[in-house]
């Protein structure tokens, strides 16, 4: 694999792992305010969730400043994974 093709790569890794978080965001917010389901997301974990998701943002800086760098590469590998594991687990528990 190229040097460009590898910044490419996990440039696009990291774009995904931010629209996760902000699909993950926008659900929170729909149970919230329309469903009015303060059980399934009480007000600690909403903030929570916040705060976790606005770290995820620091992926945009990191793009623009780091792209070339392999400890961004290997860092977006290893949350990718860690992400497709959390998966299989959350499927079958």
């Amino acid at each position: 694999i190229t040097k460009q093709d590898a910044s490419s790569l996990a440039c696009l890794g990291i774009l995904l792992e931010i629209g996760w978080e902000v699909q993950d965001v926008a659900r929170v917010v729909y149970y919230r305010a329309w469903k009015g389901d303060k059980q399934m997301f009480p007000t600690k974990l909403v903030v929570f969730k916040c705060i976790h998701h606005m770290t995820s943002l620091l992926g945009i800086p990191l793009i623009l400043s780091f792209r070339d760098m392999p400890v961004l590469h290997r860092l977006c590998f290893e949350l990718q994974f860690a992400s497709v594991i959390y998966g299989f687990c959350e499927e079958y528990s």
